[in-house]
């Protein structure tokens, strides 16, 4: 079975979309950042609130959605 990576929004930055939207202002995401899981491979939680062992963390330079 191969491993499936995905993004996953935490409870605080789903406070802050939810927040955003009701306020009628774009929420803006500025960087991505990238941990290595300390060696294993971690469950993600939205309830976490910093990466397993962050590795990276870069300014994006271009966001949109993905049409499929």
């Amino acid at each position: 079975m191969s491993t499936k990576f995905y993004t996953l929004l935490t409870d605080i930055g789903a406070a802050k979309l939810a927040s955003a939207a009701a306020l009628g202002v774009p929420l803006k995401i500025t960087h991505m950042a990238v941990g290595d899981g300390g060696g294993v491979l971690p469950t993600p939680d939205a309830k976490q609130t910093a990466l397993v062992n962050e590795k990276r963390r870069a300014a994006l330079n271009m966001l949109y959605i993905d049409p499929q």
